[in-house]
């Protein structure tokens, strides 16, 4: 056991030596890929590992291990939080120890619970984007969260079964066009079916239903856009991430899908006199079908990204470098809509570019920096306006004990 323990810790030690080098927005990129491969990672395990388990189990499952609290305790027990107060890297951009008197030792650093689950979320994503998936689920499992280190044997659902079933849904609704719009031919037809069946159906004891499906969905979607994130090279934060998201998946979005691949068209049902545009209105039940949609090309593909990912493109390529660019551009618009830039500087050091935007009467510049121009304009932008919102919320105290 002690063998063991000292294994991981020395492979812990290697992977942390390697994110320690790495700049500070690289440092957020990672963290953010990272948390996407855990979600996805125990998503996969949940679907596989606990088939009889309900879909509010599955989430409760996921969010215990995926917690602030869950990873600090695990990354405590493999000592990262000693990794992190003895070198210079920390999350958030917090130092390492204070300016002290020659003489003396430097405090170290305290770090607290959540800077200790970012730091094992950046772990994560630097085995998954260096190392490959294999190795960061080798990571993961010694951090003894639950994924499955080997691929499943995915079985066909039912097909063998219930043939006769499978084939006249899949002739009834011409899901064969679907397959070819979409670019996708799938092995298991049933999968395809269960994609669009609603519980209501009178053979969804057979088939199954989309909410197990839309559950995996979610999370095969989440790390798509984080992974679109990453590899456009935006810096992003949470909220950026999840303003993407809700981009992709908005009601403009959908309609568009809705007209372009005619999804709607797949459901079914059993609900008595059925109004299709009026149950469609509400984004939400499309977007279920989309997410289910994804969750089948994963799971028929034997859980390639790859395969999946082109699929998604082909859903959703078109209004996908439009949203990125808006994303990108939206915080650098708001500060010149409503701030006067008095000038803007630019300086190329190593890897990166720094951008110092110079706003209203303020002296001091802020400072941005990335792989590009517009990473660094979006990075000082966001910056600045995250300053000018403190100055209102303060504002608004003073206001309020005024009055």
């Amino acid at each position: 056991m002690a063998s063991k323990f000292s294994s991981v810790m020395r492979s812990i030690e290697k992977v942390f030596m390697k994110l320690a080098v790495c700049g500070l927005p690289n440092q957020k990129r990672l963290q953010r890929i990272g948390d996407s491969v855990m979600k996805l990672s125990v998503t996969d395990y949940s679907f596989h590992m606990r088939p009889n388990d309900d879909t509010k189990s599955w989430h409760e499952h996921r969010e215990n291990q995926i917690s602030v609290a869950n990873l600090a305790k695990l990354g405590k027990e493999y000592g990262i939080e000693r990794l992190m107060t003895s070198t210079s890297w920390v999350p958030d951009e917090y130092k390492l120890g204070v300016t002290c008197p020659k003489n003396t030792k430097e405090d170290p650093l305290e770090v607290n619970d959540e800077q200790i689950a970012q730091c094992v979320k950046a772990l994560c994503g630097i085995c998954w984007i260096f190392y490959g998936p294999h190795e960061a689920q080798k990571f993961l499992n010694d951090l003894k969260l639950d994924v499955i280190t080997t691929k499943p044997v995915i079985e066909d659902s039912k097909n063998g079964a219930y043939p006769k079933i499978a084939d006249k849904i899949y002739n009834k609704m011409e899901f064969n066009k679907l397959e070819t719009a979409i670019g996708y031919s799938f092995n298991d037809k049933f999968l395809l079916i269960q994609a669009f069946t609603h519980h209501s159906y009178k053979h969804s004891s057979i088939i199954g239903n989309f909410q197990p499906l839309e559950f995996c969905g979610d999370a095969v979607l989440d790390y798509l856009t984080n992974e679109c994130f990453f590899e456009y090279g935006i810096f992003y934060n949470h909220k950026m991430s999840r303003d993407l998201r809700s981009s992709l998946i908005s009601n403009d979005t959908f309609h568009g899908l809705a007209a372009d691949f005619k999804l709607d068209m797949y459901f079914i049902h059993g609900f008595k006199n059925f109004n299709r545009q009026k149950y469609f209105q509400n984004p939400k039940n499309l977007a279920d079908l989309f997410e289910s949609l994804i969750a089948a090309v994963y799971l028929d593909s034997r859980k390639s990204l790859f395969e999946t990912r082109k699929v998604f493109f082909k859903l959703l390529g078109p209004l996908l470098d439009k949203v990125l660019l808006d994303l990108s551009l939206k915080p650098i618009q708001e500060l010149k809509k409503n701030h006067k830039i008095r000038n803007m500087k630019q300086r190329v050091n190593k890897d990166y570019l720094f951008v110092y935007v110079f706003v209203d009467d303020i002296k001091k510049p802020f400072t941005g920096y990335g792989t590009s121009i517009l990473n660094a304009e979006l990075d000082a932008a966001t910056k600045a306006l995250n300053h000018f919102k403190e100055l209102d919320k303060t504002r608004e105290k003073v206001e309020e004990i005024k009055d």
